[in-house]
């Protein structure tokens, strides 16, 4: 369930069209969300401070290369 809270709408779009799990984590601090990548039964997450398009993305990166 996504749950973005103060996301902009083009990280918001960008989450969607990656097909990944976002969640607005506030009490790590305002720019924080918890992502969440799966990969069949396997499924990996971490918070993040996501500001623009590339944290998003090295985020993800970062969580799939842990699958």
């Amino acid at each position: 369930m996504n749950s973005y809270g103060n996301m902009k709408e083009s990280l918001r779009r960008t989450a969607a069209y990656q097909q990944v799990g976002c969640e607005y984590m506030p009490g790590y601090g305002s720019d924080a969300f918890r992502i969440t990548v799966q990969d069949g039964a396997k499924r990996v997450s971490d918070v993040f401070h996501i500001y623009n398009d590339s944290d998003l993305n090295a985020a993800i990166n970062k969580l799939y290369g842990r699958l």
